[in-house]
């Protein structure tokens, strides 16, 4: 993997793109339907964390992992967040989980890279999820050579 330019893709109806501050507003709303509501400070943190990441994983040859914008062609609209997640598990070997362990933890860990997306309401059920999955998948096949 070569290109350090962060990740942009396009399907048919979206467009998956980095972040920007000017996000901020539409995508809290989003993501306190989906996961919760949480102070717009702490959206604020998040947001800002992951436009600075773009650059710092893009200088070390990183893959791309993190959130990023799902916007709709036809209108622009922010609709949602995709993402690479890199999975550490089992989840038991992380402090959180570990002190939660209903069942003794193995010693073994797991890296392991996976998909993430968050949609709003309004905008589920139509296939956008699918849509940004099938782009990050090929993606990954493709670009980055998993």
């Amino acid at each position: 993997m070569t290109d350090i330019t962060p990740l942009q893709l396009e399907t048919e109806r979206l467009r998956i793109r980095p972040f920007v501050l000017d996000d901020l507003a539409v995508i809290a709303v989003l993501l306190d339907e989906a996961f919760g509501a949480q102070p717009l400070a702490e959206r604020r943190q998040w947001i800002e964390w992951s436009v600075r990441n773009y650059d710092a994983l893009a200088r070390m040859y990183q893959p791309p992992y993190g959130d990023y914008a799902l916007v709709r062609k036809a209108d622009g609209e922010l609709i949602g967040s995709v993402g690479y997640g890199q999975r550490y598990g089992p989840f038991g070997k992380l402090p959180y989980f570990r002190v939660r362990a209903k069942e003794p933890v193995s010693d073994l860990c797991t890296p392991q890279f996976g998909l993430f997306w968050a949609l709003g309401t309004a905008h589920q059920g139509q296939g956008y999820a699918t849509e940004g999955a099938r782009a990050l998948i090929d993606h990954a096949f493709t670009r980055l050579s998993l």
